[in-house]
């Protein structure tokens, strides 16, 4: 159990929109966000279908990149909007982990498999990670 289930986490209300771009039969957004988990700013793509836009309940896929990935690498490469437009499918991608910014300094490696973009979603439990790196408690409570 994470450190922040006992808390009511949900996305903040002020969500940033980056882009939103018409798609086949649907929008594919970005936007930015203020994590309380990770202490960061925070990016997700998500993919909304034309049913969707209409106020429609729909399944949706959280999708979870790999290693070294951010929530550009499958939504630019995988084509996985027609096939979810045809369906009414939403199709949501986060970034892998939290990043540095101008003002918030986020511990990295010089290996490939450490720090940002690891995507390892579990929640640190040491120094220094354990003060952005709560992937964990980001996906499944914010």
């Amino acid at each position: 159990m994470s450190q922040y289930s006992k808390q009511k986490l949900s996305v903040s209300s002020k969500l940033t929109q980056i882009s939103a771009n018409r798609c086949f039969d649907g929008e594919q957004h970005y936007y930015r966000h203020e994590s309380l988990a990770t202490n960061t700013p925070m990016t997700f793509s998500i993919y909304l279908p034309d049913e969707a836009l209409a106020g429609q309940r729909c399944p949706a896929i959280l999708y979870l990149s790999g290693l070294t990935c951010n929530a550009d690498n499958v939504t630019h490469k995988a084509h996985f909007q027609q096939k979810c437009s045809e369906l009414g499918v939403i199709f949501i991608a986060p970034d892998t982990s939290p990043r540095s910014s101008d003002d918030i300094d986020v511990a990295d490696d010089e290996r490939y498999f450490v720090g940002q973009g690891a995507s390892y979603y579990v929640d640190a439990i040491e120094a220094p990670w354990s003060e952005h790196f709560n992937m964990q408690s980001y996906i499944v409570d914010e």
